[in-house]
C-alpha cells in the first residue's frame, strides 16, 4: 500500500501523451475517421432504449475518441489551459432537438448501464444541468461502477461541490491508477483549497494522502506550510513520510529541527534527506 499511494502522488505530477478529440465537422470537405463517427453517434444515440453491461461497453469503446480525453492529456494536472473543444467534443450534441429528451430519459432509467451513458454523455457535452442527479448518484448508487460513472462526470463538469468529489475520491478511486488528478485540478482552485484545509483533520490514510497531494499541486502559502509543519510533526511514519514528500515538492525553507525526530526512524531516513537536499534554506 505505501509503494502505491507513493506512486500516485509522483504519477499525479507526470505528463501524459496528446490526444486530439475532434468536435462536429462544419464541412463535409474533408471527412476524417472523426467526422464520420460523429456522424454515427449523431445517429444511434438517439435510437437507444435498453443497453446491457455488454451493449454498453461495446458502444463506448466503439466512440471511445468522444469520452475521457483526460486520460491522455499532455498537460499538467493543475493546468487550466485544456481546450473545450478536447474535453467536451460532443458539446455540439446539445443543440439536437433529441439530445434533451433522450438524456433525460437515460438518466432516470431504472437500468445502470442507461444511467452511465447518460453520464459519459453528460460529460462529453459539457452539460451540468443534471449535476444534482449526478451528486445524488455518486453517492447513493449501489454499484461502484455506477457511483465512479457519477463522480467522474461531476469532475469533469467542474462541480463546485468540491468536498463532496473529495469524498468520492478517498470512497472510491484506485490512486495507483489516478488519471482523475487530470480532472481534480481543473475544480475551482479557491474551494478546492478551502475543501483541503477542511479536510486536514482527516485521520484515514487516503484522506490524508490526498490532503498532502492537493497541497503540493495548489501551492505554497503561509497556511499550507503551516499544516505541513503540523503533520510532519504529529503524523505516525507511516503518513507521515507523504508531509515530509509535500515538504520536499515544496522546497520548504528551516527543516532542520523539524525534520530531526523523524531522521531516526529508518523507513523515513530517504525522504528526510531529499527533504533536506532540496530545502530553500541549504542554498
Amino acid at each position: 500500500m505505501r509503494n502505491t499511494l507513493v506512486g500516485f502522488l509522483l504519477a499525479s505530477l507526470t505528463f501524459f501523451p496528446a490526444t486530439h478529440a475532434v468536435a462536429r465537422p462544419d464541412s463535409p470537405a474533408i471527412r476524417t475517421t472523426a467526422d464520420v463517427l460523429y456522424e454515427e453517434i449523431h445517429t444511434e444515440f438517439p435510437l437507444i432504449d435498453d443497453l446491457s453491461k455488454d451493449q454498453l461497453e461495446r458502444f463506448l469503446l466503439r466512440y471511445s475518441r468522444f469520452f475521457n480525453p483526460s486520460r491522455n492529456m499532455k498537460v499538467l494536472p493543475s493546468e487550466p489551459s485544456v481546450p473545450d473543444s478536447v474535453l467536451y467534443p460532443l458539446a455540439p450534441m446539445k443543440g439536437e432537438a433529441y439530445y434533451y429528451p433522450q438524456v433525460q430519459k437515460l438518466i432516470n432509467s431504472e437500468n445502470p448501464n442507461n444511467r452511465i451513458l447518460a453520464f459519459h454523455v453528460l460529460s462529453a457535452a459539457n452539460d451540468s444541468r443534471f449535476n444534482a442527479v449526478l451528486r445524488k448518484a455518486m453517492r447513493e448508487e449501489k454499484e461502484r461502477r455506477v457511483r465512479i460513472g457519477a463522480g467522474t462526470a461531476l469532475l469533469y463538469l467542474r462541480d463546485e461541490h468540491t468536498g463532496e468529489l473529495f469524498d468520492f475520491r478517498v470512497a472510491e478511486e484506485d490512486f495507483e491508477h489516478s488519471y482523475l488528478s487530470n480532472l481534480y485540478f481543473r475544480l475551482p482552485p479557491d474551494r478546492l483549497l478551502q475543501t483541503v484545509y477542511d479536510k486536514s483533520e482527516a485521520k484515514e490514510k487516503k484522506a490524508r494522502i490526498l490532503v498532502v497531494d492537493s497541497l503540493i499541486h495548489l501551492g505554497i502559502n503561509v497556511e499550507t506550510e503551516r499544516l505541513i509543519r503540523k503533520f510532519i510533526r504529529e503524523w505516525e511514519p507511516e503518513t507521515r513520510e507523504y508531509a515530509i514528500f509535500a515538504a520536499w515538492r515544496l522546497r520548504m525553507s528551516n527543516l532542520a529541527q523539524i525534520l530531526k525526530p523523524s531522521a531516526g526512524t529508518p523507513s523515513l531516513q530517504k525522504s528526510v534527506m531529499y527533504a533536506l537536499a532540496n530545502s530553500s534554506s541549504s542554498r
